[in-house]
């Protein structure tokens, strides 16, 4: 197994380059080494990674520099913003009192407890959506919270609907409310 002195040295030894560098900080892979995101973005900036012959051998002598302690949030929208998910708490979890509230659902409620046509409010992240040209200006979309995902429909005359920014950036969240529609309540397995 290999072991790294700091961000520089494994530049070095396995040859990234520098988008490879920067990809690495963003998406947090350097914390053994720096610590948080911001140190390894710092640290990976700083690496000249078309050196010279002369200079392979010489090394960048820099005290650390120290960054505040990010957020959780925006730790958070760093990880949607590099790579698209989060291995840390889904970021409905962090609204979910306010939302409690509200009286806003979570998926697993609806898909628990939710009866046919009753009115409801779900909340997420809109992962998907669609307005296919044959849906007559229908729009089907996914909302996802932390304990799953609710399928939406939100016709013409309901375009209420607002996907709007939470208060991180990078983060599209939406709230609808509805009736629940118990399409199918017994599967049977195919073939």
């Amino acid at each position: 197994m290999l072991s790294f002195e700091s961000v520089e040295d494994m530049a070095r030894r396995t040859e990234l380059d520098a988008h490879d560098l920067k990809c690495l900080a963003g998406a947090d892979a350097l914390l053994s080494l720096t610590g948080r995101r911001p140190g390894a973005v710092w640290a990976a900036v700083g690496v000249d990674t078309r050196p010279t012959r002369l200079l392979r051998a010489a090394r960048t002598q820099e005290a650390p520099v120290g960054f505040a302690e990010p957020e959780e949030g925006s730790e958070i929208a760093g990880d949607y913003a590099t790579m698209g998910l989060t291995l840390r708490r889904h970021p409905v979890a962090r609204v979910r009192p306010q939302l409690d509230v509200l009286g806003v659902s979570t998926a697993e409620n609806l898909r628990v407890h939710a009866r046919d046509r009753q009115k409801v409010m779900a909340s997420g992240i809109v992962t998907h959506r669609q307005q296919p040209s044959t849906a007559n200006r229908v729009i089907f979309a996914t909302l996802e919270d932390e304990t799953g995902v609710v399928l939406i429909i939100v016709w013409p005359a309901w375009r209420r609907l607002s996907a709007r920014r939470c208060d991180d950036p990078g983060c599209s969240r939406c709230r609808a409310d509805g009736r629940a529609r118990k399409a199918c309540r017994r599967s049977w397995p195919s073939g």
